[in-house]
């Protein structure tokens, strides 16, 4: 939430941010498993998978699959999307088949960041009306979308204690892994 709120102070206007789907190994339905992009992790602390962020008024609402009955069988039980929101410290969350409509509203004003893959691209370049490239974000045409990479860079330049803190606990696994390796080897 804190960073959420850092990256309000940084906008001029509404930003966008999308997760990203799942790329497919050799078919549609056979996927590698999923990783939201890094900034949606980095505001989310959650892979969510075809879901988005929207930063507007000074709010931060996140769209996603709002659960169904049949998901308790194919995919596990998704939790409630109020539950989503009191977990994750959101101002609102709203169902995924929402945020069309309300992106629609903002016209032009609206700022994003494109994805790495190309269906990711496909679904934000029909969310905002305009041709999102994957991989491009060394290119950005879109002044909205000039002025949301500066603030995404200028917060994300430097890390908070939190990410201080996954690094130092990555640090210690990869420390521990290496002396449990050793102690595992023998000459020969």
């Amino acid at each position: 939430a804190a960073r959420r709120g850092n990256l309000h102070d940084k906008l001029r206007g509404p930003a966008l941010l999308v997760s990203g789907m799942a790329s497919s190994r050799n078919f549609r339905a056979n996927t590698y498993p999923f990783r939201a992009s890094s900034h949606f992790l980095y505001f989310v602390g959650r892979s969510m998978e075809g879901s988005a962020l929207l930063f507007r008024d000074g709010k931060t609402l996140l769209y996603t699959h709002a659960p169904d009955a049949a998901d308790a069988l194919w995919h596990g039980p998704r939790p409630e999307l109020s539950a989503v929101c009191a977990q994750l410290g959101f101002d609102e969350v709203r169902p995924l088949d929402r945020l069309s409509a309300d992106v629609a509203e903002l016209g032009d004003t609206l700022a994003t960041l494109p994805t790495e893959d190309a269906r990711s691209a496909a679904w934000l370049s029909a969310l905002t009306g305009r041709q999102q490239q994957p991989g491009s974000g060394d290119d950005l045409r879109h002044e909205a979308d000039q002025q949301l990479a500066d603030a995404m860079i200028r917060l994300r330049l430097t890390h908070d204690a939190a990410a201080i803190e996954q690094l130092r606990h990555a640090a210690r696994i990869s420390a521990a892994a290496h002396r449990a390796g050793m102690a595992a080897t023998r000459p020969g």
